[in-house]
């Protein structure tokens, strides 16, 4: 999901299945001036090409993101990534979630983001 101009991005996906593919499983960028509010929950994200599932705030804006309830395993960058440009505040929320098949490290890569 992809927010251009000026506003603000919110959207949710529940029980989605996004695996093998050749880029990220789910990706969400808001990339002008507004706020990102983004949940994924009971969806498998797995064996992607790039990152599991991906937050990017690149404008003015804050970022509040939340994964819960399935998998985002053995993709090959990582299994979340949130990406928070200045100004704003990023926070990403991790709730009973599966992140396997990454060296330590990788699993989770947060960027101007608070994990919680």
């Amino acid at each position: 999901m992809r927010e251009d101009a000026s506003g603000s991005l919110a959207a949710s996906i529940e029980r989605a299945i996004a695996n093998e593919n050749g880029g990220d499983g789910i990706e969400f960028e808001e990339n002008a001036s507004g706020n990102q509010s983004a949940a994924v929950d009971r969806s498998a994200t797995d064996a992607n090409g790039q990152d599991g599932v991906e937050f990017d705030e690149n404008g003015d804006g804050d970022l509040t993101a939340s994964v819960s309830r399935g998998s985002s395993s053995s993709n090959a960058v990582s299994g979340l990534r949130a990406d928070q440009q200045a100004p704003g505040a990023g926070t990403l929320a991790l709730t009973s979630l599966t992140l396997a098949g990454y060296p330590p490290g990788i699993a989770v890569v947060a960027a101007g983001v608070t994990l919680t």
